[in-house]
């Protein structure tokens, strides 16, 4: 498929990246690797992630496989989201947050917030807490 070969050799993803991103198994992807048949919803998830990879490159997104994987806060101030990457956003279905991110039109608390980070980050073992200063912090739960 086309569109695989593009996800992979033009921007440089990884099948389990590929599988996570669009919401199916590492076995469904090589399935369809290897010339099986693909629903028309995941062939739609596929076109949506090589369209947003796409429009982070008109974004002037260097390297829009590796923007994915790094942490939201890649500025780095006081609040640590180092378990909260651009990826886990994508997946669990951020998408239009996260080109208004990019494109600088919200904030990365606004994207948190907009995220239901919350839900994700307590199963990791981590929580999003609203510090003093009233922004959103993810912290360790022991």
């Amino acid at each position: 498929m086309a569109l695989l070969n593009e996800l992979t050799a033009g921007y440089g993803l990884g099948w389990s990246d590929i599988a996570r991103l669009v919401g199916v198994s590492v076995p469904a992807v090589r399935k369809w690797r290897h010339g099986g048949d693909i629903t028309a919803p995941r062939l739609q998830g596929v076109a949506r992630l090589a369209a947003f990879l796409n429009i982070l490159e008109e974004e002037d997104v260097r390297d829009p496989a590796a923007w994915l994987n790094l942490p939201l806060d890649d500025l780095d101030e006081e609040i640590t989201t180092d378990l909260v990457t651009k990826k886990a956003i994508y997946s669990s279905g951020g998408i239009i947050d996260l080109l208004a991110f990019a494109k600088r039109h919200i904030s990365h608390d606004e994207l948190l917030s907009r995220a239901s980070i919350l839900e994700r980050s307590e199963s990791r073992r981590t929580r999003v807490i609203r510090a003093p200063d009233g922004n959103l912090s993810i912290v360790s739960v022991r």
